[in-house]
């Protein structure tokens, strides 16, 4: 804002003054590079992305949310809240070669009847436009990490409807590579 104001000014000035011209155009290259180089460098602070993630698995609550806790904390991720209570941990991954600021993740442990539980994982990541799938390979590895120890009950993909999912064969490529599978030059 303070870019438009100035290069206002300037031009006012140059308009009062033809004779500044010399001076105010090469300072107006200036401000106009200054604010794409500012537009460029400056992260997008506000934005966020969010994906949800949920699995059933046959097991109590308790011994569930206990391992949970520890295979968050075995992957090196730094554990914010643990509240057995509530089912509900918090955590973040760190920054990586995928996102500068980390993933941000919460994970709910909620009882679903005699020995069955919901794991509901919210991860998602702030000021940048994409994660390069690192939220999913996460959420993964930890769903795989259960899956080993815990009977689980399989509906399917893990990702809920709607939240940052794409289907099979959208995209321009994907389109043009299902239709094209059967065909033979």
């Amino acid at each position: 804002m303070k870019g438009l104001l100035w290069a206002i000014l300037l031009v006012l000035i140059g308009i009062a003054f033809p004779i500044a011209w010399v001076i105010i155009l090469p300072l107006l290259v200036l401000l106009l590079i200054g604010s794409v180089l500012k537009a460029i460098f400056t992260p997008a602070k506000h934005y966020s992305k969010q994906n949800t993630f949920t699995q059933k698995f046959k097991t109590s609550e308790g011994d569930l949310f206990k391992l949970l806790v520890k295979t968050i904390s075995s992957m090196g991720y730094q554990i914010k809240n643990a509240d057995k209570d509530s089912g509900l941990i918090i955590f973040n991954t760190g920054a990586s070669m995928s996102t500068f600021s980390g993933q941000e993740a919460s994970v709910v442990v909620a009882p679903m009847g005699t020995d069955t539980c919901d794991v509901q994982i919210n991860i998602g990541y702030k000021a940048q436009l994409w994660d390069w799938g690192e939220g999913k390979k996460i959420v993964d590895k930890i769903f795989n990490e259960l899956k080993e120890t815990v009977p689980y009950i399989d509906d399917g993909d893990t990702e809920d409807e709607g939240v940052g999912k794409e289907a099979e064969g959208q995209g321009i490529f994907k389109t043009w590579w299902n239709a094209n599978k059967g065909i033979k030059n």
